[in-house]
């Protein structure tokens, strides 16, 4: 048997479908390998918003929702940056604060203060979050390289405050804390300028949930920028001796994306 020489020169045919070959390797998922900045703005409406503190049974369980009927118009900034070849990191800042006031037919104790019953009763509810995701894609489609199914993890920090006032009688209720979640999101392209996104984090237990949900849909206006359109759906909340909180938003967002 012989041994070819490691000097011959190679065909070009070979050698342009190695090169092909390479190039779609290392091209595989460039969106992944880019960073960008994201502005995104929604319009949040309480389908839900119920809470009682403490929850032990000296207090009402408060219908939040019927104070804050109106919609907040909030921003929430995203930060993407790659991690290795094909996976990322997302930072997100979403702030979501509604206000409003409700005349209840029934005095409502919140806190170790009673609000008398046909008394208007100002409510101010502050829920801001902040995250850290990493997530790398998979590409499980056949026939579809252009799809990706991402799979990782979310640190959530949540920063939420309820407060309740009448008249010069105030009560409110501060709550900070770390919780980790299960990320998974959708990538594809729809056609040449048009883009369809996809993420939820959540996770559960018999004491709470937390759920931050979209689906969106992007057009590119050039390389670097795109606008988006979509909507959201936060939802979640707690049930343990100190509180019972539970409230769901949804949203129609507007966003723009530079990548860089």
């Amino acid at each position: 048997m012989s041994i070819p020489s490691l000097t011959a020169p190679v065909s070009l045919p070979l050698l342009t479908t190695l090169l092909a070959a390479f190039c779609t390797a290392a091209n595989a998922n460039p969106s992944a390998r880019a960073s960008s900045v994201e502005l995104e703005v929604g319009g949040y409406q309480a389908s839900r918003n119920q809470i009682e503190s403490p929850n032990d049974g000296s207090a009402s369980r408060i219908d939040l929702a019927s104070a804050t009927t109106g919609t907040a118009w909030m921003p929430r900034l995203t930060v993407t940056l790659p991690s290795g070849r094909e996976s990322q990191w997302r930072l997100v800042a979403a702030p979501l604060r509604l206000s409003g006031e409700h005349t209840y037919s029934q005095s409502q104790r919140y806190e170790g203060q009673t609000f008398q019953a046909n008394q208007p009763t100002q409510v101010d509810y502050r829920f801001d979050s902040y995250r850290a995701t990493w997530r790398t894609p998979f590409t499980p489609f056949a026939g579809l390289p252009n799809w990706q199914l991402w799979l990782g993890g979310t640190l959530f920090i949540r920063d939420a405050e309820v407060t309740l006032r009448q008249g010069g009688s105030q009560a409110r209720r501060a709550d900070t804390g770390l919780v980790p979640l299960l990320h998974v999101g959708l990538t594809g392209q729809l056609a040449t300028r048009w883009h369809l996104y996809a993420d939820m984090d959540a996770l559960g237990s018999s004491r709470g949930r937390a759920i931050d949900a979209s689906v969106r849909v992007g057009y590119a206006l050039s390389p670097n920028w795109q606008a988006l359109v979509g909507a959201r759906m936060i939802d979640g909340g707690a049930d343990n001796r100190s509180v019972y909180n539970f409230a769901t938003f949804y949203a129609t967002t507007l966003g723009l994306q530079y990548r860089f």
